[in-house]
Parts: C-alpha cells; structure tokens; sequence
C-alpha cells in the first residue's frame, strides 16, 4: 500500500509543477521600447539627412502619443523614387522564437507614395538584403495592407483621404502590430520605415507619415496582445460639452483574464493641458468596459486612450480625441417653456427653484424631461435661464437680492430625480452661474457666463 500511495502522490506532485509551468507563461522582454524625445534615438539613422531644402524625417511636436515627441517623415520634395528612411539598429533576438514589432502611426500620404516597413536580418554575422514584410505577419486593421504591403491616408477613414491638406491630431493614432516569429525569431534584425515617392509631383502637400511608441517585444512563447478597439464612435468635433461616455472592447485573446483597464485622458484649453485617468467598469460581461471623461468648456480638445493589459502581460492601445464646440443655433433663437403641474396655488416650496429662507443655506434640484424641453431631439444651447414667481399676500410687490447663487446643469440620461443631496461638482455637472440675483414677482432671468448644450 505504501508503494501505491507513494506512486499516486508523486503523479500529482507531477500535475501540479505541469500545471505552475503553464500558468507562468514567461514574461515578454522589451528589445525597444522607444517613446521618441528631441533627439533622435541612439543607435537609429536617417537617410538623407534632414534639411529645410531637402526634408527627410525628425523628430516632431504636432502628435505625440507617451511623450511630447514623435517621428515625423516627409514625402520627398524630389523626383519620383526619390526616398527618406528611417532606419533603426539591430536588435538580438536570437534567444526568442517569437519576435513582434509594434508602432503607433499616422500616416497622411497619398496612395501613388509608398510608405511600407521593411526588414534585414544578421545571420552569423553576414546581413541579407531589405525585405517588405511580408503580408501575413501583419495583424493590424488596416484592410487594405494585405494587399498593398503598405500605408497611406486610404488605409483608414479617420485619416480624410478626401482631404489632403487636412492637418492630423492624436484622434488619428492606430497601434500597428507585425508577428516577425517566422522572419525574425532566433536571428539578429533592424528595420527601416521608408517613404518612396510617387509620380505625383506635389504629393509632398500631404502631411506625412509619424511613427511613435516604437517596440521589439520577444519571448519565448506566444504572444497575443488582447483586442482593444472603441465602441462608442466620437467624430472630430461634438456640439456639447458633455460628460462623454467612452465605451471600449477590451477582449483577452489568451486563458490569462483582463486586468482592469483605465481610460488616460487630456484635456487642453486656452494652450493649458491637464491630464486625469478614469477606472474602467465591466458593462457587458468581462470584455465591454466604460468610462466616463466629465464635462469641459467649449473649445476644449481631449484626448483619450485605453491601455489593455491580460495577467500575462500582453497588451495593446487605441487612442482617441474630439473637440467640443458650442452649437450654431444659425438665426434660430426663442424660448422653451416648462410649467410644473401645480395649478392649486398653494403656498409650498416643493416647486421652487429659488426659495428665500433669511440668511440659511438653500438647495434644490430640478429634472426637466427630453419630451418636455427638447421634442425635436436636436441640440439646444441655453444662454438664459428665468422663473415666474407667484404672486400673493405676503410678496406682493416684493423685491429681494439674494447673494451667492450658484446654479450647475447637467445633461443626463436618468428619467426620475433621487431624493437627498446630490454634489454637482462630484456629480459632473457644469456651474453655469454664480453671482447676485435680485427676484420681483412675474419673471426673473439669469444670464449664463456660458451657454450650455443640451445634446
């Protein structure tokens, strides 16, 4: 019996180190992990040498992802041909059977210039010739790469190929991933980003292409990065000052669960920039998540992003960035008028938007539904806001200044107001007056310092 029983624990001390060697899934190592500063990379060369006459590639502040730099290339000023590269230094992966590249990029070129990413491996020594990578290793989403071999403002419809001078932002950054496991793994390689010229000579208006958060991951096994793709679909430009909600897939592609991801986001106003973070909630199962970026002045730009990480540590990103602007209501203007459904005329402060009580502190909270103020479902910017105060005996011919009013608007999706005290600040919503009013019987305005849209 002892034998048996000896043999029985030693097949389950067996399962058990089986089963820890495979939940371990050795960590993927960084070769590079280039967040592009002032200067140039080490180790990373350009060809031809940057010049105002003669344009090539530099590093560059109009989009940046991590840091406030990116690398910039510019279609040739030349000849058809005519090339700029960017070429980085050979990277060991020769203890790896899985090699990925992985960049993010923004590339505004027209389609008759070739901007396409090419390889060369150090084999014992001897360097073999560039290569376009070949197709099937990418894993990107642009549709059109398997059968191009390469980018331009047609790969994706965010980049306005219907516009050539447009100008982009970070909203446009797409994280680009490559599986170099066949044509990398166990070998030494570099790569190089080359912009060659087409036939349309002025194609050089385009904007270019712009390379950031540049990375070689290796290991020793697979490697998935989990999907990360938005959900909810921000344009360029929104006409209300919000809060926006971000909604986002956020999938593992590995037995490894999702580590809860954060929503980064930017907001910049009158040339100031601040930057918050948001903890993500699962909405639908364990793969759609939400956040929301809370309410901001019109005229403001914010860019966001979701980083996705599985407890392997596979992880991928999706940027995203808007900017809010105040509604053109054209020549349209008027008033919305909402009557609460009290028509006893009984002395009650239940309905009341402002209520004097001497020198004691006053809160109220109303909801106005969509169906009573906004039937047509359109955008509404409010400039004004005013009450009718009833008469009777006791303020008859009353006037009285109230100081230190303070009113928050907020647009929400609730159909029914909670009782008790709601913190606005907290609550999102946005202070569009705080100032001295004076209120008379029959109607009382207040002008907003700024208007508010209702979406």
């Amino acid at each position: 019996m002892k034998y048996i029983k000896s043999i029985f624990m030693s097949f389950w001390v067996g399962m058990a180190i089986f089963f820890s060697i495979g939940a371990a899934q050795a960590q993927a190592t960084y070769l590079a992990n280039v967040s592009f500063s002032s200067k140039n990379p080490q180790g990373w060369s350009i060809q031809p040498t940057f010049s105002q006459t003669s344009p090539s590639w530099q590093t560059d502040t109009t989009v940046c992802v991590s840091s406030k730099y990116a690398m910039h290339g510019y279609v040739p000023y030349g000849s058809a041909g005519d090339t700029s590269e960017l070429i980085t230094p050979y990277y060991d992966c020769t203890n790896y059977g899985y090699v990925m590249l992985r960049f993010n990029q923004i590339c505004k070129v027209w389609p008759s210039d070739i901007c396409e990413i090419q390889y060369q491996e150090d084999v014992l020594g001897s360097a073999y010739g560039w290569k376009t990578i070949p197709y099937d290793a990418y894993k990107g989403g642009d549709p059109t790469y398997r059968a191009n071999h390469c980018f331009s403002h047609s790969s994706y419809t965010t980049w306005a190929d219907n516009d050539s001078l447009a100008q982009p932002n970070n909203g446009w950054w797409k994280q680009e991933t490559f599986d170099m496991s066949d044509y990398a793994g166990y070998s030494k390689v570099r790569f190089r980003f080359i912009i060659r010229k087409g036939s349309n000579l002025g194609s050089f208006i385009a904007a270019g292409w712009f390379i950031d958060d540049f990375q070689v991951i290796a290991s020793k096994y697979e490697l998935k990065p989990p999907v990360v793709e938005f959900i909810s679909n921000y344009s360029d430009t929104v006409y209300y000052a919000g809060p926006f909600t971000i909604k986002a897939k956020v999938a593992t592609r590995t037995a490894a669960k999702i580590v809860t991801p954060y929503l980064a986001y930017s907001v910049t106003y009158e040339g100031k920039t601040k930057k918050d973070s948001v903890r993500m909630t699962a909405v639908e199962g364990d793969s759609i998540w939400e956040a929301k970026i809370p309410q901001q002045y019109y005229g403001t730009e914010i860019s966001y992003s979701i980083f996705g990480r599985d407890a392997n540590g596979n992880n991928a990103r999706a940027n995203g960035s808007f900017v809010n602007k105040r509604f053109s209501m054209g020549n349209v203007s008027g008033y919305v008028y909402y009557m609460p459904n009290d028509t006893t005329g009984a002395s009650t402060n239940n309905l009341a938007i402002i209520y004097h009580v001497g020198y004691a502190t006053s809160l109220s909270r109303s909801l106005y539904l969509a169906s009573e103020i906004n039937p047509n479902n359109i955008p509404m910017s409010f400039s004004r806001l005013a009450w009718y105060l009833r008469s009777n005996s006791t303020n008859a011919g009353s006037v009285k200044v109230t100081r230190n009013i303070k009113i928050w608007m907020l647009a929400t999706e609730d159909a029914t107001t909670a009782s008790g005290f709601m913190d606005p600040v907290s609550s999102g919503a946005t202070l569009v007056y705080d100032d001295t009013t004076t209120s008379k019987v029959l109607w009382n305005e207040v002008v907003l310092k700024k208007p508010f849209i209702l979406p």
